[in-house]
């Protein structure tokens, strides 16, 4: 164990016990051992905590101030401090907390040392006390992770810490949990600010979420404050959210009509028994109570019972509370009446969406659907123009600028208002490296070539003050000490430091350098919506592994498709681990991975997913190639298949048709795929091929991108 030598270590000579006691009777040396050091490693700890704190506050996170020892520009560190380090962050991933301060005290280099403590700080269950964590928040305003450093800071706050101290924090620092909500009220109490605390006290019942104990011990002791109007709000809230346990904890506290709701909400929500019982029990007056209303929609589209959710739904006027709730019931129920030919009413349950840009992403979203619902099914491009032109009045973004512009040239085009056309699709077309960008360039200039902005140029100044920034040496230390998992937070950190081009540009190459090529491509894609484009820096290349000669049962994949599919999965992230488990940079479920090792005659192992990238996109080329054969060479099928599995393909080319099949449009069967997530994985690999093409010298012509969604047809034609 690396900790054994903390085991081992004796205790000073002057506290060692003598070889008898007054007795005579000799006492178990082990047993006093584990006494001393009992009492002994909490204070030590402290101490330590304390010194580390002195000693990294004066590192604020730019050059000039407190140098380090070591060389701010480089990552050299002593082997030394190279294994304390490591032996540090193995001790936080295995919670090992008392080790890590006593760790961080062997390492020489104060940097180092304040990166292993930020992240013991950030950790939850360390046992850094209120001071020592306030004190690291006021010195490094500039490191990663404040709010969530002020979430540590409050969850230590205890008992015995004085009104004012704790008065004084919140008068500076926003409240970030509900441990931080239960300080400040008892703060508020003792120091007589009764009103005050009497408000906190109801917000905190009305908005937070607790524990179990946290939440019986708050009521316990304020339960008097509380009215059946607070109990009811904080019901509804907790439905509305989904939090099962905590709402049902609140059945018992709120009057027998509201209790009937709340058990009909929930059981609609569980898909429990008995609905209809449920919902009969709940008073006439509270039947049309939108959570109600919201969950029979719900329950019914889950059942698969469509219609009768459509017809409930129509009945319901706009809803401006929680209205992206009731906007991904809306966007589904619309798509699935799409496909009954209900074309009316998908109109009129996208377009009475209730939306506001305060909710930007939705109301894009509900402003795109009416439009194209109305310009390619109803055939109504007047109407389907408002809502195109309120789309791209809202947008910032160059994927949604892009989208918005294409959509106002297709409404024109379809009013033969061909100047009008021809100006949106110039405008969208300046966006060349997204979907609909190249869909515009291939409508009046087929031949245009898919261009990369050159790389921003820092300065001399900038090159300097980048180097010499504290965060770039932390990125390089965590780089040496095989950490780049954790290099994020600091990456990150380190490119927002300034808007400069080149400043972001430095950040993207140095995370590239460094083992992150996903964290430059990142900075790229912040940098690209911000205005300032980093070209290439954004599409890393790879040297694909050889085809094994036992491959033959799976298609070739050209390498420009390979590295598309590459950026959108993992973003060249060896490491990448999805909530499915899908794992590293093709994002291959084990048994995919299993399966095609079998056909290629390669020994299967889990481990190298991660930690092998040849072995890795060995496997997803040969699965990415079975795909593009069995659909006959159709990129569109074989991307969503590999993003949502064959099965998923196969009904949709039921519902929608064959984008092989030349009377198909494929730009709206792509869009009828009803996965939010599947039909921006199409269209984001698909910009990125042409991308990949011109990098690698493959031309770069828009027109590449009809045709490769029109494949293995090759139609360039819109209508």
């Amino acid at each position: 164990m690396v900790y054994s030598s903390f085991e081992k270590t004796s205790p000073p000579e002057n506290m060692r016990p003598s070889e008898t006691t007054a007795g005579g009777a000799r006492p178990d040396p082990a047993r006093f051992f584990s006494i001393v050091w009992s009492r002994l490693l909490p204070v030590a700890i402290a101490m330590i905590l304390l010194s580390l704190s002195a000693l990294l506050g004066g590192q604020s996170g730019m050059a000039g101030q407190k140098a380090p020892r070591a060389n701010s520009n480089t990552a050299q560190l002593s082997a030394r401090d190279i294994k304390a380090a490591r032996a540090a962050f193995r001790a936080l991933d295995e919670h090992q907390w008392k080790h890590v301060p006593l760790l961080a005290a062997r390492i020489k280099d104060n940097l180092t040392a304040k990166v292993v403590m930020w992240s013991y700080f950030s950790s939850k269950g360390n046992k850094a006390s209120f001071n020592t964590l306030s004190a690291f928040i006021r010195n490094n305003p500039d490191w990663p992770y404040q709010r969530l450093l002020r979430r540590r800071a409050e969850e230590a706050m205890t008992q015995t810490l004085p009104p004012d101290v704790v008065l004084a924090w919140f008068r500076d620092n926003p409240i970030t949990s509900t441990d931080g909500r239960t300080r400040y009220i008892e703060a508020l109490m003792a120091d007589g600010q009764t009103k005050k605390a009497h408000d906190a006290i109801i917000a905190t019942w009305r908005e937070a979420n607790f524990g179990r104990r946290q939440e019986k011990s708050f009521y316990k002791r304020y339960k008097n404050f509380f009215t059946t109007a607070d109990n009811v709000t904080r019901l509804d809230r907790l439905i509305w959210e989904g939090r099962v346990g905590p709402a049902r904890r609140m059945l018992w506290r709120v009057d027998k009509p509201d209790q009937a709701l709340a058990i009909a909400r929930l059981f609609l929500m569980r898909r429990e028994g008995n609905v209809d019982r449920a919902i009969a029990k709940v008073p006439r007056k509270l039947r049309n109570d939108p959570g109600l209303v919201y969950e029979r929609v719900r329950w019914r589209r889950r059942k698969g019972k469509t219609q009768d959710a459509i017809d409930l739904l129509l009945r319901v006027p706009p809803q401006h509370n929680h209205s992206k709730k009731w906007w991904t019931e809306r966007s589904i129920l619309a798509r699935r009446a799409l496909d009954m030919g209900a074309v009316t009413d998908a109109y009129a349950l996208a377009s009475h969406h209730g939306l506001t840009p305060r909710s930007p992403v939705q109301y894009a979203d509900a402003e795109w659907l009416s439009g194209w619902i109305a310009l390619r099914f109803l055939n109504d491009p007047k109407q389907a123009l408002r809502h195109f032109q309120a789309l791209y009045a809202m947008v910032k973004y160059p994927v949604s600028k892009a989208r918005g512009a294409y959509w106002i040239g297709r409404a024109y085009h379809a009013l033969k208002k061909e100047k009008q056309a021809a100006d949106w699709f110039h405008t969208a077309a300046r966006y060349s490296t997204t979907y609909y960008g190249q869909l515009s360039m291939a409508w009046f200039s087929p031949q245009a070539l898919v261009e990369l902005p050159p790389l921003p140029h820092p300065s001399s100044a900038e090159i300097r003050r980048f180097e010499s920034h504290q965060m770039t040496r932390v990125v390089k230390i965590l780089h040496l000490l095989k950490q780049e998992r954790r290099m994020r937070p600091f990456m990150l950190s380190l490119a927002g430091v300034s808007k400069s081009p080149g400043w972001r540009a430095l950040s993207a190459a140095l995370a590239r350098e460094q083992g992150r090529a996903d964290l430059a491509i990142t900075i790229a894609k912040s940098s690209q919506r911000a205005g300032a484009p980093l070209g290439k820096a954004g599409y890393p290349l790879i040297t694909p592994p050889p085809r094994p000669k036992r491959a033959a049962r799976g298609g070739k994949v050209e390498p420009a498709f390979l590295m598309a599919v590459i950026r959108q999965e993992s973003a060249f992230y060896p490491g990448a681990r999805s909530h499915a488990g899908a794992r590293g940079l093709m994002q291959l479920m084990p048994s995919t991975a299993r399966r095609m090792a079998r056909g290629l005659r390669m020994p299967y192992s889990h481990r190298k997913l991660l930690t092998n990238p040849r072995y890795n996109v060995a496997l997803g080329r040969a699965y990415l190639g079975r795909l593009i054969t069995a659909y006959n060479g159709s990129y569109v099928l074989a991307l969503a298949a590999y993003n949502a599995g064959p099965a998923r393909a196969k009904q949709w080319i039921n519902l929608y048709g064959d984008p092989r099949d030349p009377s198909v449009d494929v730009v709206d069967w792509v869009e009828q795929i009803p996965f939010n997530e599947t039909r921006n994985y199409v269209q984001r690999v698909m910009e990125n091929l042409q991308v990949y093409r011109r990098r690698l010298g493959q031309g770069g012509k828009a027109l590449n991108l009809v045709l490769d969604l029109n494949r293995p047809n090759g139609k360039t034609l819109y209508d």
